[in-house]
């Protein structure tokens, strides 16, 4: 992780991204925050960060450092009421946005230890959301 600029402009203003994902997005309601959980290398220890959506090549977060556009990371995420199995993963970071005081990030994901694993991520957070629909 980065705690600086690079060098170059590494933010870019709000709005000027071009979806590129086809992917179904999986979007992480605040209500289920508490459940999924993101973490991403910083130096030699994982720092949990804020996560906001996810698909099968992206991943969206909010993080308290800047990361350095280009750069690659490692994460894991899991949801830790339902999948007893930490999904890991790098990515490389696309875009960081600083936003109140925070970085909104978004990172293509290059590689999954477990590919199934991620699988049942999805299907377990498909799940989840569906019982949520089924209370409103």
């Amino acid at each position: 992780m980065s705690h600086g600029n690079n060098g170059h402009q590494d933010s870019k203003r709000a709005g000027d991204f071009n979806e590129k994902r086809v992917d179904k997005r999986y979007h992480v309601p605040a209500a289920y925050k508490q459940h999924v959980k993101l973490q991403v290398r910083s130096g030699n220890a994982f720092e949990t960060v804020d996560i906001g959506n996810f698909s099968r090549r992206g991943i969206l977060f909010v993080s308290p450092v800047q990361l350095d556009i280009g750069s690659s990371v490692d994460c894991i995420i899991s949801i830790t009421q339902w999948l007893e199995k930490d999904v890991s993963f790098s990515a490389r970071i696309k875009h960081c946005v600083e936003k109140n005081s925070s970085f909104i990030i978004g990172a293509n994901i290059e590689s999954v230890a477990d590919v199934n694993c991620f699988e049942v991520l999805a299907e377990v957070h498909d799940f989840v959301m569906r019982q949520h629909d089924v209370r409103l």
